[in-house]
């Protein structure tokens, strides 16, 4: 059937494949970072690796309840759906403001981002998901 080249060249190819997933596994065994563990990341597991208190981004959105009483919950869920999307946790606050535009500030620890106008809030989320992975690892954040 095989020679003995036909093996070799078998278990070769064999090595080859499985090599990135046992360096993986070695290196999950030597650090212990869940994010190195082939086929096993699961969000205990990132959570219990994260260390420090936590950190999280606040999005102040103060709206007008004459003017935008019927789209603050859709821009609300839409905005919260932004942060999901890059995997980020997102706490949202409304502020009634009578009379004044619909604004958003990003607060992510002691940095604040903004004020947007509700139609360039997506260039706050960008900005804020940055500032927020500046201090903690990539990876580490789970809600």
């Amino acid at each position: 059937m095989f020679s003995q080249r036909g093996y070799r060249m078998l278990a070769a190819i064999i090595g080859i494949v499985a090599m990135p997933t046992a360096v993986a596994l070695v290196w999950y065994y030597i650090t212990q970072d869940p994010t190195m563990r082939p086929l096993g990341i699961s969000k205990a597991a990132l959570q219990q690796y994260e260390s420090g208190p936590p950190l999280e981004i606040v999005a102040h959105v103060s709206w007008d309840p004459l003017t935008d009483a019927q789209l603050i919950e859709p821009f609300t869920n839409a905005l919260r759906g932004a942060f999901e999307a890059k995997g980020v946790p997102v706490r949202v606050e409304l502020l009634a403001t009578p009379g004044q535009a619909t604004t958003v500030v990003y607060d992510i620890g002691v940095s604040h981002l903004g004020p947007y106008p509700k139609f360039q809030a997506v260039n706050g989320v960008v900005a804020a998901v940055e500032a927020y992975r500046m201090n903690v690892p990539f990876g580490t954040d789970t809600p």
